[in-house]
C-alpha cells in the first residue's frame, strides 16, 4: 500500500491513470529527488501516467560508517561480491512489488508499468527476485532492488525476461 507521504504524481487532466512509472531512488536520496523529472519529460497533455516515487526507510548503512540515511537495504561491504542485508533487500523488494500490485489492482495493465531507478553498482535487471512474485518485467536505468543477483541473466541471454 502506498505509504502516507509517498510521492505520487497523478495525470494533470484529472482523468484516471492508464499507465504508471515507478522511480526508485538510490542510497541517501528520497523520492523527491526525481520530482523535477516529471515536467522535464514534457509528456503529451493527454498522457494519463501516474508517477510513484517511494521513499526508502532510514537505516544505518555499514559502508557509510553506520550513518542513518534513506536506504532500501544495508550495504555491508563494497567488495566485488557487494554483500548486503538480504532480509532488508527482500523486504524492500516485497514493498515495491506490493506497490506494483496495487496499481494492477486499480486497473493499470502490467504492460503499462515501468520501474526505473538508479542504484550504485546496479545491474539494471529484472527478472525479479525468485522469491518475490513479479508482474512487471520492464526496467530502466540501474534497478537492482528487485533483482536476485544469483538469478541475473546478462543482456542478450536467451530469457525473454531480461531487458
Amino acid at each position: 500500500m502506498t505509504a502516507p507521504g509517498e510521492l505520487v504524481i497523478e495525470p494533470k487532466d484529472g482523468q484516471p491513470a492508464d499507465a504508471c512509472v515507478f522511480i526508485i531512488h538510490g542510497l541517501g536520496a528520497d523520492g523527491h529527488d526525481f520530482e523535477p523529472l516529471v515536467p522535464a519529460l514534457a509528456l503529451p497533455k493527454d498522457s494519463r501516467v501516474r508517477f510513484i516515487m517511494p521513499h526508502a526507510p532510514r537505516l544505518p548503512v555499514t559502508i557509510n560508517g553506520g550513518m542513518v540515511m534513506p536506504a532500501w537495504y544495508d550495504i555491508l561491504a563494497m567488495d566485488l561480491g557487494r554483500r548486503v542485508d538480504e532480509v532488508q533487500l527482500k523486504k524492500s523488494a516485497e514493498r515495491i512489488q506490493a506497490l506494483i500490485q496495487e496499481q494492477i489492482d486499480q486497473g493499470i495493465d502490467s504492460q503499462r508499468i515501468i520501474v526505473a531507478g538508479f542504484f550504485a553498482r546496479g545491474r539494471g535487471c529484472l527478472p525479479c527476485r525468485a522469491d518475490v512474485p513479479c508482474a512487471v518485467r520492464r526496467a530502466v536505468g540501474h534497478v537492482d532492488l528487485l533483482c536476485d543477483r544469483r538469478q541475473y541473466r546478462p543482456r542478450g541471454s536467451q530469457s525473454s525476461d531480461s531487458y
